[in-house]
């Protein structure tokens, strides 16, 4: 029987990520999409329309599956999976007690919280569980800083570099492997927040959407804002894969899984949905509730928690992470809404020297925006 369920099971996951595609395309398909510029008579067919339809269908087999299959032992040990719900349903309950009632603060938050104790079910001796721990710490902090701070901040929403177009498709591949979406709809997002910071239009402003409602404001901003498209990224290849930028997501789980076993899909699990929910965090951080002036960016370290107004002790916790800002040259945001173009960013941006830079180095970037020494790297003939 136990041959039988481990042959049977990459089948079971790939028909349930099968059927809930299939959703998607149903959903999608009925959806209305928004026209560009010029093509107010036909609007893009939904499957190169970008934004966040199929990812959010998609998110069932990204967020929910991982964890019902890291907890596969527990069907064999009912103690554990006892001790699991037992951690988990007063995260909920604080979550939907404490906030506003939204799905995502209300429930997914609790459940990725919920993962991390998962790592002591694990195949590993009980001693090498805290490198396991410090392996995921560390995939985030390297996906926060080339998927999310150069692939999707820099290049994606403000143009940091040039790039020729297979670069750029690699670039958006890896910038949906922040899990946040595709490069154009983060882009566009991104460069609305920027136009109208802290005003009405702001998608992501806690003082017009409340804390919880600037958290999770990708619910109700799900199309790519066409009037702040990233020109740069707008070619049919990119906008599949801003339609389907769950899919990078999903493979990596599953080679993580296949490679690596029970351990690497923990790894990647948990990497990605720290990468996600500190990123919306950051929002929330960066533009804190006390003031209510226009544009006030600010920069924020861990002591400066109680001053947000953090709804719960959920939010409390992401924001004791709020340090790998300032090694990803994404702690100065105020600096950074006065020079939001920069591919170097102020402190210490490891990204910008281990990724930035050696691309540049190869030429496969050029154009570097920094300011008054703006490197211009001519393109060779094979660009």
């Amino acid at each position: 029987m136990g041959i039988l369920r481990e042959m049977l099971t990459p089948h079971i996951m790939g028909a349930a990520a099968l059927l809930a595609l299939a959703f998607v395309v149903r959903r999608s398909m009925q959806a209305t999409a928004r026209p560009s510029d010029g093509q107010t008579s036909r609007p893009r067919p939904w499957w190169r329309k970008g934004g966040m339809h199929v990812t959010e269908i998609g998110s069932v087999v990204s967020i929910v599956a991982p964890v019902l299959w890291l907890l596969r032992p527990t069907l064999s040990n009912p103690m554990a999976l006892i001790a699991y719900l037992a951690f988990g349903f007063p995260l909920v309950h604080i979550a939907n007690r404490t906030s506003e009632q939204t799905f995502f603060a209300g429930f997914i938050l609790p459940l990725y919280i919920s993962s991390l104790p998962l790592v002591l079910l694990l195949p590993v001796p009980f001693l090498a569980m805290p490198a396991v721990m410090f392996a995921s710490l560390s995939l985030l902090i390297l996906r926060a800083g080339v998927c999310m701070s150069v692939c999707l901040h820099r290049y994606a929403a403000h143009a940091s570099f040039h790039c020729n177009e297979a670069m750029s498709v690699v670039l958006a591949v890896l910038g949906c492997l922040a899990n946040q979406g595709g490069p154009i709809w983060w882009g566009s997002q991104h460069r609305c927040h920027h136009k109208f910071s802290d005003q009405a239009r702001d998608p992501h402003s806690p003082v017009q959407k409340g804390v919880i409602g600037a958290f999770a404001f990708f619910d109700k901003n799900k199309d790519v804002d066409e009037e702040f498209t990233p020109v740069h990224l707008d070619s049919t290849t990119i906008r599949i894969i801003d339609t389907f930028a769950c899919m990078p997501v999903i493979t990596e789980l599953v080679l993580a899984h296949s490679l690596f076993g029970m351990t690497g899909l923990y790894i990647s699990y948990t990497s990605l949905w720290g990468c996600q929910a500190l990123t919306l965090w950051f929002n929330i951080a960066n533009h804190p509730v006390s003031t209510t002036s226009i544009n006030k960016a600010s920069d924020t370290t861990p002591s400066d928690a109680a001053e947000l107004n953090a709804p719960n002790v959920l939010f409390r916790f992401l924001h004791s992470f709020i340090w790998i800002a300032s090694l990803i040259g994404e702690s100065s945001h105020r600096h950074h809404h006065d020079y939001s173009q920069l591919a170097h960013r102020p402190g210490m941006d490891l990204p910008f020297h281990m990724f930035v830079k050696p691309l540049h180095s190869c030429g496969l970037v050029w154009n570097l925006q920094l300011g008054d020494r703006t490197v211009k790297a001519k393109k060779t003939a094979k660009d």
